[in-house]
């Protein structure tokens, strides 16, 4: 997944109650405050429980459908897992329509920008997990360490982006006769 160093994608990693949920809750307050918009993509190691067996929803999902479920506030959209698509994909999709993509459990997955949070002191990332940008203790201030580590990421990302411009002239000329668009500059308009 290195091909992802360039995007705002970030891991946050570790086991069973060492904060990642907190953690993530606390960063997309942040982002919002920002007004960058944030997906979050979620393993849940014990399997999804999302919806109440014998409801419509249920239902059509268990005949096969993607359901999208909408009410006046929210939209649930609840897919089939395709193992075809694997997660750096779905990443990637979510980097084009989000600014910023948190990454919370998959900590054997080797995202480019990853930190692991500690439940105990001795509970560092295991060999298959790393590397981790931080380590995180309990008694870390995780908030402020993880906020600055998102901010410089992501101003290092967009420093380091190429960027490319252009000048777009239109508009009717009374000059040269012709509206701008349709000037020809060696042959071609």
């Amino acid at each position: 997944m290195t091909d992802l160093a360039h995007l705002p994608v970030f891991g946050i990693c570790g086991f069973g109650g060492a904060g990642k949920t907190t953690l993530v809750l606390d960063l997309v307050q942040r982002l919002r405050a920002r007004g960058l918009s944030t997906r979050v993509i979620k393993h849940d190691a014990h399997g999804l429980d999302v919806d109440r067996r014998g409801k419509d929803t249920q239902r059509l999902f268990a005949a096969g459908a993607e359901v999208l479920a909408r009410d006046g506030a929210q939209s649930f959209l609840r897919l089939h897992r395709n193992d075809a698509e694997d997660l750096a994909s779905l990443v990637r999709a979510s980097s084009h329509a989000y600014d910023v993509v948190l990454v919370e459990g998959h900590k054997e997955v080797p995202l480019p920008h990853k930190l692991w949070l500690r439940r105990h002191v001795r509970d560092r990332p295991p060999e298959p997990c790393l590397p981790v940008e931080h380590d995180l203790g309990r008694d870390d201030d995780r908030g402020t360490v993880a906020w600055q580590w998102i901010d410089d990421t992501i101003a290092r990302i967009h420093r380091d982006s190429p960027t490319f411009s252009g000048v777009l002239i239109g508009g009717q000329s009374r000059r040269m006769g012709r509206p701008k668009h349709l000037l020809k500059y060696r042959g071609r308009t």
